[in-house]
């Protein structure tokens, strides 16, 4: 991987800067148009309803309609490809160093919210395959006996420190959300410490694309079967999403008892 000196328009953090900015310019408003949600039941998960408000319903499902036939058109198929003509030992590499490069923001999301141990196997996981693992693309650590990695995030973050989720959110090619996870997102993408290392736009969409198809392609059979024993489509996958990110948020404390966790399970841990 090439690491390029930043480019003629300003340095990566500003550009970064500069898009979170139009990012929560954007959410600010939707916000302010979105109620709170304080109705809604309390689930086991401090501060998190147990359902999510969603005030804007009729627009979130327009956007689902198109994602889900983008979707079905370029995205399903791409990920369809992958697995049939990648070999799977391929595969298990291409998702070794993808994990691998999402350890730093992980790390960086494991002190925020105060969890020093997890913080301490990710900075050993990264070390050791970053190194003996020829840059991550060998799973040295887990060979080794280490536990086996995890995943955190900003709005997995937020919500540790008590912010609550606000509406629900469907965002074009993106898809579920909640107003904090799509702060969330602007977050990640402002504090990953590898955007900061990789100065390159081609290299970061790449990756980018690669975490997409990667993830598509292991939610195949969980996304076909509750799209086909789903009355509605739209709400099963808006309580699985929400169910996945309560499971994520307690560390896996608090089961979902869903049945259907892989439709979101979009870490990249080998099977």
């Amino acid at each position: 991987m090439t690491i390029q000196s930043p480019e003629a328009d300003g340095p990566r953090p500003r550009r970064l800067a500069a898009r979170l900015g139009g990012a929560v310019a954007a959410l600010a408003m939707l916000g302010a148009c979105a109620t709170a949600g304080n109705d809604v039941p309390m689930s086991a998960v401090p501060n998190q309803p147990a359902e999510l408000s969603d005030p804007i319903e009729p627009v979130n499902r327009a956007i689902f309609a198109a994602n889900t036939f983008v979707d079905g058109l370029l995205i399903r198929p791409a990920a369809m490809f992958y697995r049939q003509m990648i070999p799977p030992a391929i595969q298990t590499v291409i998702g070794n160093f993808l994990v691998n490069l999402s350890l730093p923001l992980v790390f960086v999301n494991d002190v925020a919210q105060g969890e020093p141990e997890r913080a301490a196997e990710t900075a050993g996981r990264f070390m050791i395959n970053s190194i003996a693992g020829v840059g991550g693309l060998i799973d040295v650590a887990t060979d080794a006996g280490m536990p086996p990695p995890h995943d955190e995030d900003f709005d997995q973050t937020f919500a540790v420190w008590g912010i609550g989720p606000g509406p629900y959110i469907v965002l074009p090619i993106l898809g579920p959300a909640t107003l904090r996870h799509t702060f969330g997102r602007a977050a990640d993408s402002f504090g990953d410490p590898v955007n900061y290392a990789i100065d390159d736009q081609g290299t970061t969409i790449g990756i980018a694309v690669a975490n997409g198809i990667v993830a598509r392609e292991r939610a195949i059979e969980p996304l076909d079967d509750l799209q086909r024993n789903s009355v509605d489509f739209y709400a099963a996958v808006r309580s699985a999403y929400w169910q996945r990110r309560l499971a994520e948020i307690s560390n896996g404390k608090v089961g979902t008892g869903q049945g259907n966790d892989d439709v979101f399970r979009l870490d990249l841990d080998a099977d």
